[in-house]
């Protein structure tokens, strides 16, 4: 029978450890005689290492083979956990051979079960095999049989036991070329799909790029042309129904401007502000009064509303201030003018 791995003479104190990747690497390396971690749902006892109760890896150090040490693993589904036990354990005997089985037992002894326990398998695989209805699927199956075969023999030649005959299909095999073929003529068609799709986009966006790149130059050319306005031509492009850009005006107009919207019925300023008209000229006659008065206005109790603003301030000089704004009393006049010779 196969001697398994004898674990050093002198045990360590330690037999408790931080996480269950340390217990497998600590197992693996055979140098205690026992160990888990915290929650004991990852511990090793002499060569076997398990994962809750159930037995995940067992190393033996001289095979029937006499090819040195060999960590035998568990390919059985249990739960997410146990799964990540797995994993941990065959990263920890990485340095060994390693063979698959099912599942284990609890003897060490029996190295026959593994091969019924295969054998089974092979059968019910082969079963499957002959059950298939099309051709997509009998190549499928002829897969997995040879899958579970090929780690059979793995298991069998290491303990020197009858190896199973590797499963033969001309039309499997012609069928996987034929699979193979497909699944490349699909990576490449996505690749050129991925590549004109990467094309039409970079073209876009050069597209959209070269469009902004256009308006801005449009625009700077634009300002630069105010920029060289009078405040005169600049009043007289602007009441025409011109875009003032915000440099221009601000640096060479002094007070903001007024003029009709396109149909009428709001007062636009150079400061992209509107108000109602009606609101104008409800509180023209008002504003022109304190105007002529020659007094400064504050609103003490009394607020002048226009839309959603209100007067702030009316200076003796007659400049109106209503937020941001403000405007010269001749502008105020010039809007009134234009109102009163609306309503008449």
């Amino acid at each position: 029978m196969p001697r398994t791995l004898t674990t050093t003479e002198k045990p360590s104190r330690k037999t408790v450890f931080s996480n269950s990747g340390e217990v497998y690497h600590v197992w693996s390396s055979q140098t205690r005689p026992h160990g888990r971690n915290g929650t004991s749902n990852a511990s090793f006892i002499g060569t076997d290492c398990k994962s809750y109760w159930a037995t995940i890896g067992r190393i033996v150090a001289d095979p029937p083979d006499g090819k040195g040490p060999v960590a035998i693993l568990s390919t059985r589904k249990y739960s997410a956990t146990t799964r990540g036990h797995e994993y941990e354990a065959e990263s920890a005997v990485s340095h060994l051979r390693q063979v698959f089985v099912p599942w284990f037992i609890e003897s060490n002894d029996n190295a026959d079960y593994p091969r019924s326990q295969f054998s089974e398998l092979i059968d019910a695989a082969r079963k499957e095999f002959k059950q298939a209805k099309n051709k997509i699927q009998r190549a499928k199956c002829f897969v997995a049989l040879r899958s579970i075969v090929t780690q059979a023999n793995a298991y069998c030649s290491v303990f020197k036991l009858k190896r199973f005959t590797v499963p033969k299909s001309a039309e499997c095999e012609q069928t996987l070329v034929e699979m193979e073929a497909s699944s490349v003529r699909r990576s490449e068609a996505a690749t050129r799909a991925a590549a004109t799709r990467r094309e039409r986009d970079r073209a876009k966006w050069a597209t959209i790029h070269a469009e902004q790149a256009k308006q801005m130059a449009i625009a700077n050319t634009e300002r630069q042309r105010q920029d060289q306005l009078s405040p005169d031509e600049l009043r007289a492009e602007w009441q025409a129904g011109g875009t003032i850009h915000v440099y221009a005006w601000r640096s060479n107009l002094p007070y903001d401007l007024m003029r009709f919207s396109r149909d009428g019925s709001e007062i636009e300023t150079t400061r992209s502000a509107r108000v109602p008209t009606d609101h104008v000229r409800r509180i023209a006659g008002l504003v022109l009064r304190v105007i002529d008065s020659g007094q400064e206005f504050r609103p003490n109790g009394h607020t002048i509303h226009i839309g959603h603003y209100s007067i702030d301030h009316i200076e003796s000089s007659g400049v109106v201030h209503v937020g941001c704004h403000t405007f010269h009393p001749d502008e105020v006049r010039r809007i009134a003018g234009l109102l009163s010779a609306e309503s008449n």
